[in-house]
């Protein structure tokens, strides 16, 4: 009796632990996703940026919190001033209008109609959609599937889907280059290519997509790619995994060692809020955000709620129109056809009159030459709009800088406070080829944008304070964006020289001493004797610099 006593009670301890063990996982789960949320909130409200913007109004919409109208105003303010004639808030960077499209369409606002300006008409050619690689194509769709949007002319959703599947690794999976799966990119892809499940080629390329995924898990509950593990990683797939349907905390494909994506996540939480990049970082503003985001993925699906990026639960599509610059162009094109026929037609007309007049010799050389010079005007006509003729640009023509004399910023007689700052794009001498025709001006024959200059520095200042103060001195255009919630800039360019402007995976890097940090400009504060380098990076995010990816 006492064994049977004894065996029952054992029975009962075990039967409770994993109820015990998975309720206290769902309350640390929930604490994580409240106080980030609050965390966020107490950062002040988002602006136009893609840290501290459009992520963060993401997960606030989707979570159920309030976008205040400021964030709206500013988004305005910021395609009002970015925009260009082809609707397009970057040159190369598609995914630009594709965040805000997605944002906007989350808060219930048209992004058709942006301060008369429409988003989506920019996303209207393969070529300008594909600069910045499979990335482009995955967020352009889900950009206009998000609220069920009308395409332009130029792209459909079935070329959408198509290229995004020819851009699947063999194995399975996406990557940003390479025939390595990345966990981030195939995760996006499986976010984009999910409303098409019903596809049996797209439903095929999920299977293995997923298979891929569970396979990266490993026994912490991370999807280390080639570069390493971060929490941005384990958040794009909890979103996948949601899109489809799928528990990332209960599905034994995504559960090792006990350990589940969602512990994988939980596990770069900062106590009262926010996320890490890496385990050993600090609170980061794109981990927390896209953090949060996840989790607001997860408890939409555990609440039957539509995945996060199907926003047709709150959101009215509007008719698509073109843009006033589009409509102009197109009657400026009409008009100048029809005035050239109508010239045409006229001197026709003409020689038909004085036909007697001219005998029927002249009369057929009149028409000859009628002939010959409407196809000459429409030929010339069609060579100036499609810019054959465009001369291309020499390297370094448009390259100018002011002289700093003698490579010194020094106004003191302090030696202590020294450091020394270079700018070079060399590595785009080697891979000109990815040069964007538009930049070839801009980039210096030797690829040294600033040589070696010696700098007088504040105690207390930073990398980014450094390049500012220089870049000043020596008239070298640099653009940036400053997050006022996370304390920090966004370096976009400089001397006209933008992420992506070569290649796919191109951009500004910066180096302190010969190793590259991992977090941003503005957080490496200078120190005395600091070499710091700009560097240019065209091929393997910083691979032809010689840097190891997860140093930054």
């Amino acid at each position: 009796m006492k064994r049977v006593l004894s065996l029952i009670l054992v029975l009962l301890i075990i039967a409770t632990l994993p109820v015990n063990a998975l309720a206290a996982e769902d309350t640390a789960i929930r604490e994580a996703f409240e106080t980030t949320g609050d965390y966020m909130a107490a950062l002040g409200d988002p602006s136009a940026g893609s840290t501290g913007g459009e992520w963060m109004a993401l997960g606030f919409a989707r979570s159920g919190r309030e976008v205040p109208d400021s964030y709206y105003d500013s988004v305005v303010a910021y395609v009002d001033q970015k925009i260009d004639d082809n609707g397009r808030l970057h040159a190369t960077k598609c995914t630009t209008n594709c965040r805000f499209t997605v944002a906007l369409t989350a808060i219930g606002k048209d992004p058709t109609n942006v301060g008369g300006h429409n988003l989506l008409a920019g996303l209207n050619d393969m070529g300008y959609i594909r600069k910045v690689g499979v990335s482009g194509v995955i967020w352009t769709l889900i950009a206009f599937d998000c609220g069920k949007y009308e395409m332009p002319e130029g792209i459909n959703r079935e070329t959408l889907v198509d290229t995004i599947l020819d851009f699947q690794v063999p194995g399975g999976g996406w990557a940003t280059s390479g025939n390595i799966a990345d966990p981030d990119v195939t995760s996006m892809a499986i976010q984009a290519l999910a409303p098409y499940r019903e596809d049996a080629d797209v439903q095929s390329a999920l299977d293995a997509a997923i298979t891929v995924l569970a396979g990266m898990l490993d026994e912490t509950g991370n999807f280390p790619s080639q570069y390493g593990a971060s929490s941005e990683s384990v958040s794009q797939v909890i979103v996948a995994l949601c899109t489809l349907g799928i528990d990332p905390n209960t599905d034994e494909r995504f559960v090792k060692n006990g350990m589940s994506a969602l512990d994988g996540l939980l596990g770069y939480y900062v106590e009262g809020g926010g996320f890490k990049h890496i385990h050993s970082g600090k609170v980061d503003g794109i981990a927390t955000e896209q953090g949060y985001y996840a989790l607001t993925a997860y408890f939409r699906m555990l609440e039957g709620k539509t995945p996060l990026y199907d926003m047709t639960d709150g959101f009215t599509v509007t008719p698509q129109k073109p843009t006033v610059q589009e409509q102009r162009a197109q009657d400026n094109n009409m008009v100048w056809l029809w005035v050239v026929l109508a010239v045409g037609a006229a001197l026709l007309v003409l020689c038909f009159a004085l036909k007697k007049k001219l005998g029927k010799k002249k009369f057929s050389n009149a028409i000859m030459v009628v002939i010959i010079l409407l196809i000459s005007v429409l030929g010339i006509g069609f060579v100036i709009q499609t810019g054959v003729l465009n001369q291309k640009p020499a390297l370094g023509s448009e390259f100018k800088t002011a002289a700093i004399p003698d490579n010194r910023l020094v106004t003191s007689e302090n030696t202590e406070n020294i450091c020394t700052i270079t700018i070079r794009c060399d590595t785009v001498l080697d891979n000109q080829n990815l040069l964007e025709e538009a930049k070839v001006p801009y980039v210096p024959a030797d690829g040294v944008i600033l040589p070696e200059i010696t700098v007088e520095f504040t105690p207390g200042e930073n990398v980014f304070d450094v390049l500012q103060r220089v870049c000043e001195a020596a008239d070298i255009p640099l653009e940036y964006s400053w997050t006022p919630l996370y304390d920090s800039y966004y370096l976009e360019g400089i001397c006209h020289l933008y992420e992506f402007d070569c290649g796919a995976e191109s951009g500004w890097m910066y180096q302190v001493n010969g190793t590259f940090p991992n977090y941003g400009c503005s957080s490496y504060e200078v120190k005395p004797g600091d070499k710091i380098e700009w560097l240019y990076s065209c091929i393997g995010l910083g691979a032809d610099l010689g840097a190891d990816v997860m140093e930054g």
